[in-house]
């Protein structure tokens, strides 16, 4: 891709002014800081994970993460990813909880709608992710988009530990009353 065409295409997709000569001194180094609008744009453009701009896996011996401190890139990418710390060491599970968590509810869910699972698989699937969900939203984190069919899926198990997610993203505890409510709509 010539800088002209990247000039362009990060046009297209940010819709702000972007020129030949910005993309050449980024490229030659005139230039030093890029945002992180940029950084994204740049990814989705060149079909990359974003990360790959930042450390480029596999292409370089020792990266500079931190000023004085170079580290070999796969090092700098799970330093960057959470698995590790800033002291290269590995981290302890209450550290990557939320990653874990995350990754944990992308997996199953990926299976919850699976129609090549069998409907064991995506129960317990379901039983997962809804437990994930309430993990999330008992963190204060925010929850992954899912599908109203997903949502659904999840009923069953949430209502089972007192919990619904009416509306999507939207966790609620239930109490007695409402049990009856969702009992109701049932019938």
């Amino acid at each position: 891709m010539s800088a002209q065409q990247l000039a362009d295409a990060m046009e297209k997709e940010t819709g702000a002014k972007y020129t030949r000569t910005q993309v050449t001194n980024l490229e030659s180094g005139r230039r030093e800081g890029i945002t992180v609008g940029e950084v994204l744009a740049f990814a989705r453009i060149l079909n990359v994970p974003p990360l790959m701009l930042v450390i480029p896996l596999g292409t370089s011996e020792q990266i500079e993460v931190l000023p004085g401190r170079p580290v070999d890139a796969w090092t700098a990418w799970q330093w960057a990813t959470g698995e590790i710390d800033s002291d290269w060491r590995a981290r302890g599970l209450a550290d990557t909880r939320m990653l874990d968590t995350y990754r944990r509810h992308d997996r199953w869910s990926a299976v919850l709608l699976d129609p090549a699972k069998s409907e064991k698989e995506r129960d317990s699937a379901a039983s997962k992710v809804a437990g994930a969900r309430i993990e999330m939203w008992r963190a204060g984190w925010s929850l992954p988009t899912l599908t109203p069919q997903a949502i659904e899926k999840l009923r069953a198990p949430m209502t089972g530990w007192g919990f619904t997610e009416r509306v999507p993203g939207t966790i609620e505890l239930i109490g007695p009353d409402d049990y009856e409510a969702e009992d109701q709509a049932d019938d």
